[in-house]
């Protein structure tokens, strides 16, 4: 079957990156028809605050992306340890 088409905006910071994607999320309105997925580059020991951090700084809603993808929505992934491809 056909899949609904998504808009979906990408945004990537690096390390300083916190405050510029804040104020970018800020400026974002409430009934955005797309959905923001979020990187942000931080150690993978840190950011597990991070959706609520960004949540208070927009009017959509950030959450960990183990929810599903929505419109009007800013998906965070939660940084996990890297995962080393071995051979067999």
């Amino acid at each position: 079957g056909r899949h609904p088409a998504r808009d979906i905006i990408v945004v990537a910071a690096s390390a300083g990156g916190l405050m510029p994607l804040r104020a970018f999320l800020g400026g974002l309105p409430a009934d955005l028809p797309a959905s923001v997925l979020i990187v942000l580059h931080i150690p993978a020991t840190g950011g597990h605050a991070l959706p609520g951090i960004l949540d208070r700084s927009t009017p959509l809603t950030a959450w960990p992306t183990r929810f599903p993808i929505r419109s009007a929505t800013a998906a965070v992934p939660i940084p996990r340890r890297p995962r080393i491809a071995r051979r067999a």
